[in-house]
């Protein structure tokens, strides 16, 4: 199993997989926001973004997850701060929304799958 901290960018209806990689397979997934989504979203946005910030900083890579047509926000932000940290970033799927440049950054990798990425 990777022992390695990750920070896991997506969107928030795939919390639930996170979730189970964290608490049922044992992934050391640094991303707090996952438990605040739903019915749980939490009251003071600002709080989370802070804590966002420092768990992405806290990780060692982040894992960027992208399903066919989904359009990117919040995570490319959090993409970027991880680059501003010199985090690698383990892409799984592609969007439309990033642009030409940076999934050539030395620090963005391509992965087919999940696991590909984790296991890098």
């Amino acid at each position: 199993m990777n022992t390695r901290l990750f920070y896991t960018a997506s969107k928030t209806e795939h919390a639930h997989m996170w979730q189970k990689l964290r608490d049922s397979e044992g992934y050391l997934v640094t991303s707090t926001w996952i438990d605040q989504t739903g019915d749980d979203e939490p009251d003071d946005y600002s709080e989370l973004a802070e804590r966002c910030v420092r768990d992405i900083v806290a990780a060692d890579f982040l894992l960027l997850y992208v399903e066919l047509g989904e359009i990117h926000k919040g995570s490319l932000m959090e993409v970027g701060i991880a680059l501003a940290h010199g985090k690698e970033i383990r892409c799984v799927g592609w969007c439309d929304s990033f642009g030409r440049v940076f999934h050539h950054h030395p620090l963005w990798k391509r992965y087919d799958t999940v696991d590909d990425a984790i296991n890098g």
